[in-house]
């Protein structure tokens, strides 16, 4: 039987496999961790939300208590930056809007999250009138 003579050696190649495939791993987890903290960003919001909806539709609540609810809610849990909201109230709604965004780990990848609650005013009603 007839030997078989490699022309070269492999050695150094796993070492360029390394090189050429760690950068793709790499970004592949760190896109998993943005994405676990978009997600996490989302629910802050929504209880953020929730949370000035609450405040916002006592009968002798206002708007403002529910936007302080919120502010409070957001400055104490984390998670988001640049956060915004507005609670708007008329005679029987109450509308919350809160937009923000997910902290990044990737320089190039901003995402925004907004949640959107509304829910009827609380209101005194005798009990002749149910």
């Amino acid at each position: 039987m007839a030997s078989v003579q490699r022309l070269r050696s492999d050695a150094g190649s796993s070492t360029t496999e390394l090189v050429l495939l760690m950068p793709v791993v790499l970004l592949l987890v760190l896109v998993g961790v943005h994405a676990g903290l978009y997600y996490h960003a989302g629910h802050v919001v929504e209880a953020a939300a929730q949370e000035a909806l609450e405040s916002a539709q006592g009968e002798q609540s206002s708007a403002q208590d529910g936007l302080d609810s919120a502010t409070a809610f957001l400055a104490e849990a984390g998670g988001v930056r640049n956060s915004d909201v507005e609670v708007t109230r008329d005679a029987a709604e109450v509308r919350v809007l809160v937009q923000a965004e997910a902290p990044n780990v990737l320089p190039f990848a901003v995402w925004h999250v907004t949640a959107s609650v509304a829910g009827p005013v609380e209101r005194f009603v005798a009990e002749v009138d149910r």
